[in-house]
């Protein structure tokens, strides 16, 4: 029996449709444990860049922990332990390290 292409693609379409792979081949439609197109996904939250966390650690270094505290609280991190941590991080580690551990903090969220 010969297959012509057009019958072919219909095959295989339906192949898909049947077993339930969505996008990228993850199993029920999903991508990065999200259902549905990409366009409902949530966006990514926003990051801080380096230069930001350089602002910060220069109001901490100038003692004003009012605008340091206003910084965290814009950028999501308004649990006063964690205030407190990054706070006191600020003099020990550079801007870059403390860009890296809020990602790391968000990873975790």
């Amino acid at each position: 029996m010969k297959t012509t292409v057009k019958k072919l693609k219909q095959i295989i379409r339906s192949v898909i449709l049947e077993s339930n792979y969505g996008y990228g081949g993850h199993e029920g439609g999903t991508m990065a444990g999200h259902s549905g197109r990409g366009s409902d996904m949530p966006l990514p939250k926003e990051r801080p860049s380096k230069q930001n966390w350089f602002g910060f650690k220069e109001m901490v270094e100038q003692g004003d922990i009012e605008g340091a505290t206003d910084f965290l609280d814009a950028i999501g991190a308004t649990d006063p332990m964690d205030q407190e941590a990054f706070l006191s991080d600020a003099i020990e580690l550079t801007a870059g390290q403390l860009a890296k551990e809020w990602s790391y903090r968000l990873e975790q969220m």
